[in-house]
């Protein structure tokens, strides 16, 4: 039954992800200028706000901004208009210069026989295209062929009304889009808090706030990152205009818009838009000096946008992966054509921030988002599951460039073995496969030998936030009592190979602060070793717990036994995935004979370090040692 509502939600949901498409498509004459409308309004949105701080009223600011907006399209699109004319008037005086380039080009050795032979295809294709290849095969014409007889077609003279609706065809589509763009965008800002009040009631009352919270994090995200994109655009533009014009390329505003519109087309646009100036500049001059200042005018332009100016004002990306970009900029073409690709990136993230705020659609952020897909817990876990102790190796390197070793421990490999843990409670894991991640993440530990448990320098600029993980003090060798000398500390799993691994990670810290410390292989736990009588003299015992609540029986069990083979041992307890908030690993832990017990790996080392007489005194804090009665 389970399966058959799976596939029958399955079948919804592609059923009405084909209805929406099929409606986007079929409706593209209204979507299209919707979706203008929706991005302009996150665009002028903030110069409304400011004029509306002026005292304004909300009606005058929208409409200032609106026609401020529309008077600096129509210049901008009448400048155009006229450079595309003058333009289109001036393409013959450039047909003799690049005629010679293409000829140079023809006389470069190699070169000349790849042109030469491309062009000898091309001829003979157009022949047989003509039907002038027949007869001999050879493309020679036939013996009877005649004189060719001239042929002028005369056109009928064109009346002034036909000129007019001619002009009138050609304007009343664009100007219809913007019509609708306009309308729609004027209702759109007027209407903005009645529209998102709308939204939010959709979501439902009981989720008032967080409908609240998510559509002004949402809002606000999106005005500022449109707002910061149109302005670097606008800006790339007027610097590609300018430097087309020093370098002496004609209709330089021209092709400093079409930089700034194309800019929005992912990773190709500056490259597309350089195409036409690029070949003009071959063509105004007999060298190619021009050629290669336009060349470098848009690579290093795009190099310093994309690379340099961008990351500082709103993060490294547009927070779309490099796939979901690809996909997007294919799907929207597919669907609205050059317009869509355009706005693809725009109206991808839009989706993808909504998506991460709307329950139910979280799997759109997750597949769009340049997040990362697994938090560090489940990608720890996810490549010690596999084997891959290597990568997981690198993933810790990457993490421990602004961390400490212990805090790379506390907050990712032990909630890692903690998920590990409860997969073997619930009976998704066996224990020799439970065996096997442990020693994965033994081997792991051995790759970080290396690495001290000091806090980076970055985390200790008072910029930074406090380090969870605090610097503990390394113990000098001097301060050790006689007996911690000459035994060293034991770590050992309380039951299952998961409890060796942490105990190998405290064992790893502990000796990283100067005290000695070792821990059996992860299939010798506590069990194991009592059983073959194989518990060394040790000055302090650390027995290492997930899920210690639900093991008291076996805690007491096993304390009673240790205090039978080591009675001048001290036990301290290692809860690593028991946060002790309510005193509930106090109560169960009362009646098991340890000396007391810690719930992270600072509260573990610090208590350790407390035991020796002489080491420095160390702050309290939440997680230190709890003593048990």
């Amino acid at each position: 039954m389970d399966r058959a509502s799976r596939q029958a939600g399955t079948m919804e949901g592609s059923i009405a992800a084909l209805a929406v498409i099929s409606i986007l498509y079929f409706g593209r004459a209204i979507f299209v200028p919707l979706a203008l409308a929706i991005l302009l309004s996150f665009v002028l949105n903030p110069a409304a706000v400011l004029l509306r701080r002026l005292y304004l009223g909300r009606v005058l600011s929208v409409l200032t901004v609106i026609f401020l907006a529309a008077c600096l399209a129509l210049g901008l699109g009448a400048v155009m208009t006229r450079q595309i004319a003058e333009l289109a008037s001036s393409l013959p005086r450039y047909e003799d210069a690049l005629s010679q380039k293409i000829k140079s080009l023809q006389r470069t050795g190699g070169l000349s026989s790849l042109i030469g032979r491309a062009s000898d295809t091309l001829q003979h294709l157009g022949r047989e295209i003509e039907g002038e290849g027949k007869g001999d095969g050879k493309g020679a014409l036939p013996a009877n062929a005649g004189k060719p007889v001239p042929v002028e077609i005369q056109q009928p003279e064109q009346q002034l009304w036909d000129r007019y609706r001619s002009i009138i065809e050609n304007v009343s589509g664009p100007l219809s889009t913007a019509a609708i763009v306009l309308v729609f965008l004027v209702f759109i800002m007027l209407q903005r808090e009645d529209l998102r009040d709308r939204i939010i009631r959709l979501a439902g009352p009981r989720s008032l706030q967080q409908s609240t919270a998510a559509m002004d994090d949402a809002g606000s995200r999106l005005s500022r990152y449109f707002l910061t994109q149109t302005l670097v655009n606008s800006v790339f533009g007027c610097v590609i205009g300018t430097g087309l014009a020093l370098i002496g390329i004609p209709n330089a505003i021209l092709f400093g818009a079409v930089a700034a519109i194309m800019r929005f087309v992912p990773f190709v646009g500056s490259f597309i838009a350089a195409a036409i100036p690029l070949i003009l500049a071959a063509a105004i001059e007999s060298g190619w000096a021009a050629f290669f200042w336009t060349l470098a005018l848009y690579t290093v332009g795009e190099s310093i946008t994309g690379q340099v100016v961008e990351p500082l004002l709103y993060g490294r990306s547009t927070g779309l992966s490099p796939f979901a970009v690809i996909v997007s900029a294919s799907f929207w073409t597919w669907l609205w054509g050059p317009i869509g690709l355009v706005m693809a990136v725009p109206l991808t993230v839009c989706i993808t921030v909504l998506a991460r705020h709307v329950e139910g659609f979280e799997f759109v952020h997750i597949l769009l988002s340049d997040a990362p897909a697994l938090t560090p817990p489940q990608a720890f876990y996810q490549r010690i599951l596999a084997g891959n102790a290597g990568e997981a190796a690198r993933d810790a390197e990457q993490y421990l460039k602004a961390n400490s070793l212990c805090q790379y421990y506390s907050e990712v490999a032990i909630p890692g073995l903690t998920l590990a843990h409860r997969d073997w409670e619930r009976g998704n894991m066996t224990r020799p496969r439970l065996l096997e991640l442990a020693e994965a993440v033994e081997e792991l530990i051995e790759d970080l030998d290396d690495y001290d448990d000091i806090a980076p320098a970055s985390q200790k600029s008072p910029e930074q936030p406090a380090c969870p993980c605090p610097d503990l003090p390394a113990l000098d060798a001097g301060l050790l009592p006689p007996a911690w000398k000459s035994e060293r500390i034991l770590a050992m799993g309380g039951r299952t190979p998961a409890d060796a691994a942490g105990a190998a990670i405290l064992a790893q810290l502990l000796n990283k602060h100067g005290i000695p410390a070792y821990a059996p292989p992860p299939g010798e736990t506590g069990p194991v070793l009592i059983r073959r009588a194989a518990i060394p003299a040790a000055p302090v015992i650390c027995i290492s717990y997930f899920g210690a609540a639900a093991a008291r029986v076996h805690i007491r069990s096993i304390v009673r036994r240790l205090r039978g083979l080591q009675p001048e041992a001290r036990i301290l307890l290692c809860c690593w995935d028991e946060p002790d908030a309510d005193g509930r690993i106090h109560e169960t832990l009362t009646d098991t004979g340890a000396l007391g017990y810690a719930t992270t790996l600072y509260g573990a080392i610090a208590d350790v370090l407390k035991m020796v007489p002489a080491a420095p005194s160390l702050e309290t804090t939440a997680s230190a040692e709890r003593l048990l009665p």
